[in-house]
């Protein structure tokens, strides 16, 4: 991040510092007239301003349409928290000081041969009029170098959802069902992160249920190596749980392809669709219930269209009850009758993350960082340190959740399987949340689980043992091969075989040539991230200047899994937290 912010300073260094030039002319014109305080305030923010603009010009700079879209809709709740991640990045630059005298040299030079002309009879009766007008023209000048890009986003932004609704209301093509009769249960958890998961090899025991599962029963599949294709929900759900149109649009965002909703078509191969929803109806969510869920059976938890950004006030119920609770009251789900695909959305694992789990669940998992971790994990930020204890009791809470849903399918008569997985990540180490702004790679790695009850596995063997096949594979995965899995496990096809080579993906687990994710619109054009060694293909005359934005972690991920590399430090030995972390970061476990 240092390079980065060290580069836009120097492109723009001069310009942005215009603000410390104005605020030294008003802090001397203040300090004239006797105004002690206001002069040494207005002095402080300038000196604030030098040292701390270009980490705010790299968060800023990096804002996308994404970015600006999260705060359509938000809750106070959330506002908070992502402005406390936002603190996190907020640094001063190295030689910030070499700036300030040279700075405040300017200033100095330029101020007194100004203030000796305006003391010249012609202007000595509008003398402070015409210094605060120069002044306010330099903090101008400056606030629109640093803050114009993301303004015109902004704007631009306001008529995105009905854009987004358009790309989406495309023709169904012919569909048929195969002799399939299994109820499919889509868990849908909110932010969860594989590096935070003991399933995944976190060291700390976050997922006890799960991985009892794993070592116990034949029925849950783990999936590695899965990637969500953007940080942000709608963003992210709207590629998950829908189909292309046309392939060549895979390098625009999500919002400006031709798209059609995986639901529509199950719907039209005559399954149920059903939606429980513990987000609330409000915020960037709404783009995917608006547009994936419009034509489902849909419940939610609360009515939160009614405070609009003050939804907190109605307090969400804990997902496992709410869950619980909802599909109990489908009598028809789980019998022999037409087959079901529901849809579970949670929010535990959303930040503030103890303010969205039980009381009992808001102890620390275990003491872990007190008798393991390095002297610099155990003694970093208390801020950050809380987050991570805060966010590992999340984890544990929605293995609970996971499992309490389990254990209501695994003897029904029907057969059922449930997929678990997350929207995206979060990379709560660094502080950051999934803010794409300043995406790393821990905010798209996430859990990808199946479960097949026994009777699913008794009367489906072939496909149990196919999808068992390949989770073993560990090939890297998108969401974006989410809708085909469950088409498959439905039974669901396009009736045309030419359809299903144009909108079928591979299935998870298979070899696949992955569309770039995080798909971004920024102030200079497209960015993305790619998980193939070589780019992606870009159309001919293509409107909009493309950069790889794939971070540094991500990049070697891909390699190590072409290229076997013996990794750096293994779980178990004696080294740092830390190493152990960032070995899990890229190799896996």
């Amino acid at each position: 991040m240092d390079g980065q912010i060290l580069e836009i300073a120097s492109k723009i260094r001069l310009f942005q510092n215009l603000f410390f030039v104005g605020m030294m002319y008003l802090s001397v014109m203040l300090l004239s007239r006797r105004k002690w305080i206001s002069s040494a305030i207005t002095f402080l923010a300038g000196v604030l301003w030098l040292f701390y603009v270009p980490s705010i010009s790299w968060i800023i700079g990096n804002l996308g349409m994404d970015s600006i879209d999260e705060t359509r809709g938000f809750d106070n709740a959330e506002a908070l928290f992502w402005i406390s991640t936002i603190i996190h990045s907020i640094k001063p630059v190295p030689h910030t000081c070499l700036y300030f005298i040279a700075y405040l040299f300017v200033s100095t030079v330029t101020y007194y041969p100004l203030n000796c002309i305006l003391k010249r009879p012609a202007f000595v009766k509008r003398r402070y009029f015409i210094q605060t007008i120069i002044s306010a023209a330099l903090i101008l000048c400056s606030l629109v170098v640093v803050f114009r890009d993301s303004v015109w986003l902004f704007i631009r932004n306001s008529n995105e959802l009905a854009i987004a609704k358009n790309n989406f209301n495309n023709q169904i093509p012919a569909v048929c069902r195969s002799g399939n009769n299994i109820d499919v249960i889509v868990y849908i958890g909110e932010s969860l992160s594989v590096f935070d998961m003991g399933v995944y090899g976190y060291p700390r025991n976050t997922t006890p249920n799960l991985s009892r599962m794993v070592r116990e029963h034949r029925n849950l599949l783990v999936y590695h190596n899965v990637f969500s294709t953007h940080t942000h929900t709608s963003k992210s759900l709207l590629e998950a749980l829908s189909f292309p149109v046309d392939r060549s649009e895979n390098i625009l965002p999500i919002t400006q392809r031709k798209r059609f909703s995986l639901v529509d078509m199950l719907r039209k191969a005559g399954l149920r669709t059903i939606l429980i929803c513990n987000q609330g109806m409000t915020g960037t969510w709404n783009q995917t219930s608006t547009i994936i869920f419009r034509n489902a059976e849909n419940t939610f938890s609360v009515n939160t269209g009614v405070l609009g950004n003050n939804d907190t006030v109605l307090k969400k119920p804990w997902d496992h009850e709410f869950f619980l609770k909802q599909l109990a009251l489908d009598k028809n789900h789980g019998d022999a009758s037409q087959p079901v695909v529901t849809f579970l959305h949670s929010y535990a694992g959303h930040g503030p993350y103890l303010d969205n789990i039980p009381e009992e669940f808001r102890k620390p998992v275990d003491n872990y960082f007190t008798i393991n971790a390095s002297r610099r994990v155990a003694e970093s930020d208390a801020d950050v340190k809380d987050q991570v204890e805060g966010y590992d009791s999340a984890m544990r809470y929605a293995d609970f959740t996971v499992s309490q849903v389990i254990d209501r399918i695994k003897n029904l008569k029907k057969p059922t399987v449930l997929i678990m997985l997350s929207d995206h990540g979060e990379s709560v180490y660094t502080a950051r949340g999934h803010d794409s702004a300043r995406f790393t790679h821990e905010m798209a790695r996430i859990p990808f689980i199946i479960y097949f009850n026994d009777a699913a596995i008794n009367k489906y063997p072939d496909l149990y043992h196919r999808y068992r096949k390949l989770s073993e594979t560990k090939e890297i995965a998108t969401l974006a091969q989410l809708s085909s899995v469950i088409a498959d496990i439905s039974g669901v096809r396009f009736s045309n075989g030419s359809d299903s080579t144009k909108y079928l993906t591979p299935l998870i687990g298979e070899p696949c040539m992955h569309p770039p994710i995080i798909v971004r619109e920024v102030k200079s054009g497209l960015t993305y991230v790619n998980l193939n060694k070589t780019k992606p293909l870009i159309p001919e005359n293509f409107g909009y200047r493309i950069t790889d934005a794939t971070d540094a972690a991500t990049a070697e991920f891909v390699r190590s899994q072409s290229v076997k590399i013996k990794p750096y430090y293994r779980n178990g030995s004696d080294e740092s937290f830390e190493h152990q972390r960032r070995n899990q970061l890229i190799y896996g476990d």
